[in-house]
């Protein structure tokens, strides 16, 4: 029912802030009683992309799992790929998910990305709004909480992989920052 109620709350949100989108081309959220300073390995899940047929630059979703997976300069965590997930859950219980319908392979990675990481991050695109709108959400892998949810829609991103890449650099460097400011307030 928590989760359900939090979703519709993030719908509300997600609505009501398209109007102003213009005006703030980031919203930042961290959930109250999240407790960022866990999270020492953060998972990426499988994007929700879907590539628009008109734009040949946009990134494929396979394209995309790749930059998620790129980022390297994170101080308060490691990164663990979506490949590199997959291949541990192979490994563990026989069970390819990227062999999986939608709906079951995602289904499988929450059920065993906590044996892996502490959270993990998925990125869900507005392609068909211009300039994308990228949304980060961070959802910590043993209660699927979400934890901290970024909202970009910046021009200079692009429809393109160096867009994505910057809108994903953004996200990492923003959840690092995140990190540290909580580290800082529990001191």
């Amino acid at each position: 029912m928590k989760k359900i109620f939090l979703h519709i709350i993030m719908a509300a949100v997600i609505i009501f802030t398209s109007s102003t989108v213009f005006a703030a081309s980031r919203v930042e959220q961290v959930m109250d009683g999240a407790d960022l300073t866990s999270v020492k390995r953060l998972a990426v899940n499988c994007p929700r992309h879907y590539k628009v047929p008109g734009v040949s630059d946009e990134p494929t979703l396979e394209t995309l799992i790749e930059i998620m997976g790129m980022y390297d300069k994170a101080q308060h965590y490691q990164l663990i790929s979506y490949t590199d997930i997959v291949n541990a859950i192979k490994k563990d219980t026989g069970v390819d998910i990227t062999a999986l319908g939608y709906r079951e392979a995602g289904k499988t990675f929450k059920d065993n990305v906590a044996n892996y990481a502490d959270a993990y991050v998925t990125l869900t695109t507005a392609n068909n709004d211009d300039p994308t709108i990228f949304m980060f959400e961070v959802q910590n892998a043993q209660t699927k909480n979400v934890m901290y949810l970024l909202k970009v829609r910046n021009a200079a991103f692009g429809k393109n992989s160096k867009g994505y890449q910057s809108a994903c650099e953004s996200f990492y460097r923003g959840f690092d920052t995140a990190i540290e400011n909580a580290t800082k307030g529990k001191k």
